[in-house]
């Protein structure tokens, strides 16, 4: 068992919490400390006993460290923050996945487009002005690749690639670059890596949801991107928040596409084409369950503590409210 996993699970002295259809709470952690745009947590990953953690309002991976006298909080350690800037903008972190057991972690950005947010207290006129900018950024057009020193936590090193371009020229997602990505247009929440063919990145999607309610879910290699594959999947209406590589396929929070209200389920993925062949589909597609969450909350990052036979345990970080709210949720598996 990983030297994290045994903390979370010594931390967990009973099966408490809320329950929503089969995925139970095991208990809350506490992030302390001066977190990057605490609000605003999207992505989480483990590495060694510690975590690291990005924000898509915010401009570092940060790393946490377990409380020697409490596993179940954990303190920002500062002098370990990764800047991830190539401009005066956010990143938009959406993901942090690692491949394997190795030191190699890939940081995910948004790609996407916004538009400028209302104001309640300035003029019509201010605001209808405003519903005319578009927001470009360039730091949310980058996939990073963070080799890691274990023993000291930080950085080796970190290499960039941009996914514009081949965002652009595709046939079915250039009519979607140039869209907010709260208004469907292009928007990645979720990276993972399938270890057991080379660290194959998967790219999950919130937007665009297209008809039949396909979204998409792209496939490459880091050193050669422009081979990427798009596969599809159909997830009621849904989005991707997050994708979570398990023995034999993925874990995926599914979501609200916009900036809607709406549940968040988990699902298990094989891996396989959603496309319809002939009425039928590769892919094997399973609703595991509602994940709790707390009002105003969006569930948009989580990483894997354990699998056993019976099921997953993760740890999941919300959006929207303050510190993350970290809990850990025993999900069984479906036969």
């Amino acid at each position: 068992m990983h030297p994290t996993q045994t903390l979370f699970l010594c931390a967990l002295t009973a099966i408490t919490g809320s329950v929503s259809g089969q995925i139970t709470s095991l208990g809350k952690l506490t992030f302390e400390g001066p977190l990057d745009e605490e609000e605003d947590l999207s992505a989480v990953a483990i590495l060694g006993d510690s975590l690291l953690v990005g924000s898509d309002e915010g401009t570092k991976v940060q790393i946490l460290q377990p409380d020697p006298t409490n596993p179940s909080i954990y303190r920002v350690r500062p002098d370990l923050d990764i800047n991830m800037l190539v401009s005066k903008t956010e990143l938009d972190i959406e993901g942090i996945a690692r491949f394997k057991d190795t030191n190699v972690f890939y940081v995910a950005g948004s790609h996407s487009l916004k538009r400028t947010l209302l104001e309640p207290n300035a003029t019509k006129e201010q605001n209808l002005a405003a519903l005319e900018q578009i927001v470009f950024e360039p730091s949310r057009f980058h996939i990073y690749r963070l080799e890691m020193d274990l023993r000291t936590l930080k950085p080796i090193s970190k290499r960039g690639i941009g996914l514009y371009r081949l965002l652009s020229l595709n046939p079915v997602l250039k009519r979607f670059i140039q869209i907010p990505s709260k208004e469907n247009g292009v928007d990645i929440e979720a990276i993972a890596v399938k270890g057991d063919e080379g660290d194959k990145l998967h790219l999950g999607f919130r937007g665009p949801v297209l008809r039949e309610n396909l979204v998409p879910i792209m496939i490459l290699d880091f050193n050669k991107p422009e081979d990427y594959k798009l596969r599809y999947l159909d997830l009621d209406g849904l989005g991707i928040r997050e994708l979570v590589k398990v023995k034999g396929g993925f874990l995926i929070i599914a979501g609200p596409s916009g900036g809607e209200r709406g549940e968040f389920l988990i699902y298990y993925w094989d891996g396989d084409d959603g496309v319809p062949d002939r009425g039928k589909t590769k892919s094997k597609l399973k609703l595991l369950g509602q994940l709790p969450t707390p009002r105003g909350a969006k569930a948009e990052g989580m990483t894997l503590l354990e699998e056993t036979k019976e099921h997953y345990d993760v740890l999941v970080v919300y959006d929207g409210v303050v510190r993350g709210l970290p809990e850990r949720f025993r999900i069984p598996k479906r036969k």
